[in-house]
């Protein structure tokens, strides 16, 4: 990789999770940049690295929790669009949350509970929370479940929620 920037002769940014080991043994994941500059009749390299180790074990621990919960857990904005899942979504609907992520959940909407969806969305884009909300979701082989959910808007374009599969139920 630094013969790929040295190459270019520019300065470039490490991706975040690089790791880099210490003197002792111990692995850093780290974001950096390296920048070329000249000294002495020859090409040098300032390298400049911020430890991400302790945000990268957070955020791990973070999914650890969310995946470990029994419910559907899930971040999107008020555009409908998944932002974060839990394992616990991917096991009920059946789409790897790489798959969801990012993707307009309202394709996965059963059509008939499509306008009560948005009608909902717009009550979250205010800070409040909506309990006992309900409707189907298309599964991976084209079932639907019922999913009932209690979620709260952030007031910035976020919202919080989480839901049970409440098919049997119905």
């Amino acid at each position: 990789m630094l013969q790929e920037g040295a190459s270019l002769g520019e300065a470039f940014l490490l991706p975040l999770g690089t790791q880099l080991k210490r003197q002792d043994g111990t692995v850093l994941r780290v974001q950096g940049r390296i920048s070329p500059f000249e000294g002495e009749g020859e090409e040098r390299y300032i390298a400049t690295f911020w430890d991400q180790s302790q945000e990268t074990r957070l955020q791990e621990e973070a999914q650890a929790f969310l995946d470990l919960n029994l419910d559907i857990l899930a971040v999107a904005d008020t555009q409908g669009r998944f932002l974060k899942v839990n394992r616990r979504m991917e096991e009920i609907l059946g789409y790897p949350g790489t798959e969801l992520e990012g993707q307009d959940f309202f394709r996965l909407i059963h059509p008939d509970d499509r306008e009560n969806t948005a009608n909902l969305l717009k009550d979250l884009e205010k800070p409040q929370t909506i309990r006992g909300f309900s409707n189907r979701y298309r599964t991976w082989d084209g079932r639907y479940r019922h999913l009932e959910w209690v979620a709260r808007g952030s007031g910035d374009g976020y919202i919080y929620a989480s839901a049970r599969d409440v098919t049997e139920e119905i």
